[in-house]
């Protein structure tokens, strides 16, 4: 018996439409929270990434996640005189804060990197997928945090950061969170 015929067309069918599908997404097609900010009303951030200027803008999730998408990208404003933003490179890391109190002599937060959109070869990419972690505990996306994201062009001029957030429930962008 040939293969073309043991096969039926139900179960090709079936096969394309579950193996060949890869991971399922476990987040929304459609951003839960986009933001586009200049440069010039985010706050420096003293973490920088490779000495380069670098700032911070956080966020919130409201509700649990299984995994989100974080997409980034910068230009530099048009001139003066007009004409198009120039396109800038845009390198970001995600992290989570921690708290360090419950170790003796310390106090405060530090932040856990949950992702980044760069490899050790500074090569970048548009989006970063972030996904929970049951076994790894400061991997868990969880509401009520305020996340953040660090982000440089490694050049000191203004520029506009535009991030997008896919969740399955609603987040949202902070400037600065309360303290």
């Amino acid at each position: 018996m040939s293969l073309k015929k043991s096969i039926s067309p139900p179960l090709i069918f079936f096969l394309l439409i579950t193996g060949c599908a890869g991971p399922s997404v476990r987040y929304g097609s459609k951003p839960s929270a986009e933001i586009t900010v200049n440069s010039s009303s985010l706050p420096l951030c003293t973490d920088e990434i490779d000495r380069g200027t670098t700032y911070e803008l956080f966020f919130k999730l409201q509700n649990a996640e299984d995994c989100i998408a974080i997409e980034g990208s910068a230009s530099y404003p048009a001139g003066p005189l007009g004409g198009r933003p120039d396109a800038a490179v845009l390198h970001f890391i995600v992290e989570k804060p921690v708290d360090i109190s419950p170790f003796p002599g310390k106090t405060g937060q530090i932040f856990a990197e949950l992702g980044r959109n760069f490899d050790t070869a500074w090569e970048t990419r548009s989006t970063v997928e972030i996904c929970s972690s049951a076994e790894f505990p400061l991997r868990k996306l969880v509401p009520g945090v305020n996340y953040r994201v660090r982000l440089t062009t490694f050049r000191k001029k203004p520029v506009d950061f535009t991030l997008s957030i896919k969740s399955s429930g609603p987040a949202e962008f902070i400037a600065v969170p309360p303290r």
